[in-house]
């Protein structure tokens, strides 16, 4: 059953749009400000300038009103998925409760490439973020729900979130490519999850990476051409996928005390060698875990006898 929040949202939207055409018929100097501005920004930098949006934020922390968002109830009826932020508000407080249910889901799409935004806080009521929730969107601060279970693909893909804390409890991300291309530059994963997917952190600002003891698996990219220099192989991990930790200024990598070797995929580590930074006893120390590979710098095998084996085929 839909609830109000889809009609307040129709008489909304309607009002927006006539907003759009009384613009575009006299707003045509204030659009032209806005591109001699970025002009001149060009030219005093010498490089394109980065689109400024702005954003209005009101000096409150509590939540906005349920007319700032499109939606419906869950499919049992037991609490409330946000479908669209539709809200002028720049700091955006999720209310925990509309119309006397739970806010349980952020849906697909919800705060997709919306940019007039700086930060959204969900509340502990939310279990779910929908694929492509936040894909594109302009929030730096997104404060995850301590109830949150799990994150579907793409959810902030393309984003400029820039620090994530995965809640305990966390149980599993659904789907691939959760955070690629986005802002990410720091990141806190829980303990109890046990894989990471393909893509995951794929192109991201990353740096360092704890991965906690219990991940057994790491899919294909999911750490790929980020700018991590370190991180860790816990004893539990047993496979990882194709280019897993591939084009990284790898500096260190502290491998705990395991049983078995790891399942590297192929080619996990490749391009970590082309800023020069391995040493010869760090790669010996990977491929003591088990990785087979060769490491490539500048597209040629690093020339050590411990790791310039032919790659096996794909």
């Amino acid at each position: 059953m839909k609830l109000t929040g889809l009609r307040r949202a129709a008489i909304v939207l309607a009002v927006l749009a006539s907003g759009v055409v009384l613009f575009s018929c006299g707003g045509k100097g204030k659009k032209q400000d806005k591109k001699e501005a970025k002009a001149a920004a060009e030219s005093a930098g010498g490089e394109e300038a980065e689109e400024v949006v702005e954003v209005n934020i009101v000096d409150t922390k509590d939540p906005n009103a349920a007319t700032d968002f499109i939606y419906e109830t869950t499919v049992d009826g037991t609490g409330v998925v946000i479908q669209r932020y539709i809200g002028s508000r720049g700091n955006v407080v999720i209310p925990e409760e509309i119309e006397g249910l739970k806010v349980k889901t952020i849906g697909k799409d919800a705060f997709n490439d919306i940019k007039n935004i700086a930060s959204v806080v969900l509340p502990s009521s939310v279990t779910s973020i929908e694929a492509s929730a936040f894909y594109g969107c302009y929030a730096s601060e997104i404060s995850l729900s301590s109830g949150l279970k799990t994150i579907a693909g793409q959810a902030f893909k393309d984003s400029k979130v820039k620090e994530i804390t995965i809640p305990s409890g966390f149980e599993k991300f659904v789907g691939t490519h959760q955070f690629a291309g986005s802002a990410l530059s720091k990141l806190t994963l829980p303990n109890g999850i046990t894989s990471i997917p393909d893509g995951c952190f794929y192109n991201t600002r990353l740096s360092t990476v704890e991965i906690p003891e219990g991940v057994t698996s790491i899919g294909a990219e999911a750490f790929s051409t980020c700018n991590i220099s370190s991180f860790n192989i816990p004893s539990s991990l047993k496979n990882t996928g194709n280019k897993a930790f591939a084009y990284n200024p790898l500096k260190d990598v502290s491998i705990a005390s395991r049983d078995g070797a790891v399942a590297y995929g192929w080619n996990s580590f490749a391009g970590c060698n082309n800023w020069g930074t391995m040493t010869i006893a760090l790669r010996k120390k990977i491929n003591a875990s088990g990785y087979k590979n060769a490491y490539y710098t500048s597209s040629k095998y690093q020339g050590d006898i411990s790791c310039c084996k032919e790659p096996a085929a794909r």
